[in-house]
């Protein structure tokens, strides 16, 4: 969850009202973060939503604040100023990075605590939503040395050189990727690439090497910069234009001016930023259903107006507005919770429930446990072996038409899933040779198949004995001591079957229900695989013995 710190002058200050770190400690658990740690001014705060990065800094906390403390209420207000500035897109960023919105914002009086508040913003916004500047990166960069328009392209690595921020030399794409702290860290997001991207202005100068670095010129910012050009690429056009107004707004609400960027794709022309009213319609029912209080009408929509949205009730359904620096209202869900939350937790009485339930283990959970428990007590040793197995060894083992198969599997070896749990065994001794014997080995697990186009699931235990020499009538004698402990009568059909030596093998039949296998495994099955050791087994499926108990 990201931390992030914060002045408490500065807080007070944009709040326009003194608050104690005590009240403050209480508040923000309305935004589902919590103070950490008081270092005299600075508060580190613990912000508990990853789907909110506007809260990621003490704007976008006061902005919540004011709502909750009565200050302002309902859906906040901003304007986009008309802007005369445009970015052209290259097509041939298409498979690179394809999406770019952008903004500009003037007269902006950052200080020391603005600038801090800025540029934490924006690294918590790219290693947490952005996934590490995968899914988004930001840079901020001096206006007043850009030549409008701004171009952004793919190039080659070596055709550019510029003098990335804190460095003190030029250097080409390619270099910035090698020399620079930056850009080894991050030098992974390109792999793989013959051109990178890159923002220049009109004058040939570079702005910025999306997503590894902005340039030491037009990219460096202070805290006395008053005239910000704002940019931030992806690979996701929602989660860019998320990214882009958390810090528009962030700096509007320190006073800044906010002015729109035309960006100009080969097939579409678009205006960023763009702050917006959504909404969203649900059942009132649902709501108060969820929430589980009797509150009036009037209530539940002044809650969600501390929360900076807006309600209207008509007719039993909710219609609730919100602007567009947020993307985690999509249900009912969340609209109750919202309720919830300017309501407060910690004022919610408890309910005894009306309906008294015990826990407890399911019958399949107390069979397979009874189970284990018997499996161990005659030193077998309990394995847990993949799900996923080769469809050659399921195939030797089992009809094709019936197996489960991947349509993107990552490798050969794991491109079905187990009809029996023979499959996983054989595989996994396939690969590891050496095993001290003689060796009993059983595992209860899961197996599936398909039939008339329906999956059909079967949970079950398999056991092995493997050894110089192994005799069907050695799993047998597990075979009769495990139905005794379970209490269960059991019968054998002699029966071969596709994986067995003919004549050593058999049905396991519980009130005559085929209920699984017996068998010494044939030759040709361990040969195929390498398994020089023979093995008798069996399988029986738990659910039959479950339907039969």
């Amino acid at each position: 969850m990201p931390t992030i710190e914060v002045s408490h002058k500065d807080l007070t200050r944009l709040l326009g009202k003194e608050i104690t770190i005590e009240d403050l400690e209480n508040l923000i658990l309305h935004i589902k973060g919590e103070v950490d740690e008081v270092l005299g001014d600075i508060i580190k705060i613990e912000v508990k939503d990853t789907n909110r990065p506007d809260l990621w800094s003490v704007e976008g906390i006061v902005r919540e604040l004011k709502g909750i403390l009565g200050i302002e209420t309902g859906l906040p207000s901003y304007h986009i100023n008309k802007g005369d500035y445009t970015l052209i897109v290259d097509p041939n960023v298409q498979e690179i990075r394809p999406y770019v919105a952008a903004a500009v914002v003037k007269n902006i009086k950052l200080g020391k605590h603005g600038f801090s508040s800025l540029i934490q913003l924006q690294e918590k916004i790219m290693s947490t939503f952005g996934r590490k500047r995968r899914k988004v990166a930001i840079g901020t960069h001096n206006l007043d040395l850009i030549k409008f328009p701004v171009y952004y392209k793919a190039v080659d690595p070596d055709s550019v050189k510029f003098t990335p921020l804190y460095e003190s030399s030029e250097m080409t794409l390619r270099e910035v990727l090698d020399k620079t702290e930056t850009g080894r860290k991050y030098k992974h997001l390109l792999e793989g690439m013959d051109k990178y991207p890159l923002l220049i202005d009109s004058k040939g100068e570079v702005i910025s090497f999306p997503p590894i670095i902005n340039s030491n010129t037009i990219g460096k910012i202070s805290e006395n910069t008053r005239n910000i050009f704002i940019d931030v690429t992806g690979t996701d056009l929602e989660s860019v234009s998320i990214a882009l107004n958390s810090i528009v707004l962030a700096l509007a609400d320190r006073g800044g001016e906010v002015y729109s960027v035309t960006i100009e794709y080969s097939n579409d022309v678009i205006e960023t930023p763009v702050i917006e009213e959504r909404k969203l319609s649900t059942s009132y029912n649902k709501i108060k259903r969820i929430i589980g209080m009797d509150l009036k009408d009037s209530c539940i929509v002044d809650l969600l107006k501390k929360r900076r949205l807006s309600a209207e009730i008509k007719d039993n359904e909710i219609t609730i507005k919100y602007l567009n620096y947020r993307n985690d209202i999509i249900s009912a869900q969340d609209v109750a919770e919202e309720v919830l939350i300017a309501y407060g937790y910690n004022k919610i009485q408890p309910k005894t429930p009306s309906i008294y339930t015990k826990g407890g283990l399911t019958k399949r959970r107390l069979l397979i446990d009874k189970i284990r428990e018997i499996m161990v007590g005659m030193r077998a040793i309990e394995l847990y072996t993949p799900v996923l197995v080769s469809k050659d060894v399921a195939g030797s083992l089992y009809d094709k038409k019936y197996l489960i198969e991947l349509l993107n599997p990552v490798s050969t070896q794991h491109n079905v899933v187990r009809p029996t749990l023979l499959a996983s065994f054989l595989q996994i001794l396939a690969n590891n040779k050496g095993i001290p014997l003689p060796a009993e080995f059983f595992e209860v697990g899961i197996t599936a198949i398909k039939r008339n186009l329906r999956r059909i699931e079967e949970w079950k235990l398999f056991y092995t004995y493997l050894d110089s020499e192994v005799s069907f009538n050695l799993a047998k004698e597990k075979l009769e001591r495990l139905f005794v402990e379970i209490h269960k009568k059991y019968s054998l059909q002699k029966t071969d079957i596709k994986f067995g030596i003919p004549g050593r093998s058999g049905r396991i039949l519980i009130d005559g229900v085929d209920a699984g296998w017996i068998a010494e495994i044939h030759p040709a099955i361990l040969d195929k695989l390498d398994i020089d050791l023979p093995m008798v087994c069996f399988e029986i499926s738990i659910s039959t013995l479950l339907k039969l108990s």
